[in-house]
């Protein structure tokens, strides 16, 4: 059986397998408990939204800082990069100014 269904036309074999995927799907669902699930969700969010209000209101951040700060979290909490930002967070992790001249060491 393939793992990837195309999003090809109506034909009796891609519905087959629509099919038999959602029915997998369906089973894989039942066995979680949904309602905790939510929970967990919505907790881990808004802990998440405070911590980025408390960065915004942090006087002592200019607007990159703040920005910076934000990443952070982001990074940390949901374990994802963002290349955009990767060599200013690299600085602020090292505890050095992102603003400073000067390479980051292993970016070069």
């Amino acid at each position: 059986m393939r793992l990837f269904v195309p999003d090809e036309p109506d034909t009796v074999e891609n519905n087959i397998q629509y099919r038999a995927l959602g029915r997998s799907f369906y089973r894989c669902l039942r066995e979680f408990d949904l309602a905790d699930l939510h929970s967990q969700v919505h907790d881990e969010a808004v802990d998440l939204l405070e911590d980025i209000l408390m960065v915004l209101d942090d006087p002592d951040l200019d607007d990159a800082h703040c920005l910076d700060e934000i990443v952070l979290l982001y990074q940390r909490r949901l374990g994802v990069a963002s290349a955009r930002h990767e060599k200013r967070v690299l600085k602020r992790l090292q505890g050095r100014d992102p603003d400073s001249p000067g390479p980051v060491p292993g970016t070069e």
